[in-house]
């Protein structure tokens, strides 16, 4: 019998067939579980139009159309902020009796201003017979004309309100 480094020569045949044999059962269980990876890889990476790549794309061009609406928004915001400060949202009434003694508070000063200051006094003086309506002019917080005692509450009225509101 021949021997080989003092081992049977039936032994190493043996040694190197069983070796052989679960170097072949590894990789062929090393490539089952390869095969299900890559099945669960192109599941879940997709291919054409349903490919994860393809689904990213459309979603940064539609994040990129969103920033760009944004930005449209934002100034379109701004532009409404300003023609709405130049509205005369800001009124306030005031009542009295100009004529004691006489009737009871059915005379008014109205003031309509923006922000700002910048609109109209309407005041209506109410007598028994007769009632007579003013409208006075205002620009940065003042008027042209002199404002009666009524008006100029008004218009404080008007300011602190505003002030409180920013």
């Amino acid at each position: 019998m021949e021997m080989i480094l003092g081992v049977d020569l039936e032994l190493w045949a043996t040694v190197v067939t069983v070796t052989l044999g679960l170097l072949l059962l590894i990789i062929l269980w090393m490539w089952i579980r390869l095969s299900r990876m890559k099945k669960r890889y192109y599941q879940f990476i997709g291919k054409g139009k349903d490919s994860l790549e393809s689904i990213i794309l459309e979603m940064k061009e539609k994040l990129e159309r969103a920033e760009v609406q944004q930005k449209e928004l934002i100034a379109h915001l701004l532009k409404v902020e300003q023609e709405a400060g130049k509205l005369k949202g800001h009124v306030e009434m005031v009542r009295y009796n100009p004529f004691p003694g006489q009737g009871s508070d059915m005379s008014f000063s109205i003031a309509f201003l923006d922000n700002e200051r910048n609109g109209l006094v309407l005041t209506g003086l109410t007598s028994r017979q007769e009632t007579y309506v003013y409208a006075k002019p205002i620009h940065q917080g003042e008027s042209p004309y002199a404002l009666s005692e009524e008006e100029q509450k008004v218009m404080d009225l008007v300011m602190e309100k505003k002030d409180k509101q920013t």
